[in-house]
């Protein structure tokens, strides 16, 4: 009997390889984006550029970064208002630790060619203070396992 997993095993493999990617180039964005804000500010406004500038290489240095709660949602799921509703509660309770980037699939199709979202919404990618991958949950939304992705990576 022939094993077909292993063709799916390695499908996961990329998708996860592909969105540490995306994840990462847009951390890079990110740094790029405020390194060069500030650049024409005022006399009073540059201190504070420079210290922006300072903390982010500071924490470039550190490799710490900003965990990022990627779920991708669908308004098509069932409960979808509900864990909706508990997306707000979330962001509200860790707001300022955490960035929230809720992608709905149905507005942005490009989430289905970039993520293996199809059919496995709502889903998960959250990332760590190192920018790495620490959570993956398909057709999650459970807040108590959510919950406890988030509080994992900022421990």
């Amino acid at each position: 009997m022939e094993n077909t997993n292993n063709g799916t095993n390695n499908k996961k493999a990329l998708y996860v390889i592909i969105a540490a990617a995306v994840i990462i180039v847009l951390a890079i964005v990110a740094v790029i984006a405020v390194n060069s804000g500030g650049d024409d500010a005022g006399s009073g406004q540059e201190n504070s550029a420079a210290v922006t500038d300072n903390a982010v290489a500071e924490a470039t240095a550190r490799n710490d970064y900003m965990p990022v709660f990627m779920y991708f949602v669908s308004k098509n799921d069932e409960g979808y208002n509900e864990y909706m509703s508990m997306i707000d509660e979330l962001k509200s309770e860790y707001d300022g630790r955490v960035t929230f980037d809720i992608v709905d699939v149905d507005e942005d199709p490009t989430a289905k060619e970039n993520f293996p979202v199809d059919g496995n919404t709502p889903m998960l990618i959250m990332t760590n203070t190192t920018n790495d991958i620490s959570a993956i949950e398909f057709k999650c939304s459970d807040r108590d396992k959510l919950k406890e992705d988030i509080e994992n990576t900022l421990q």
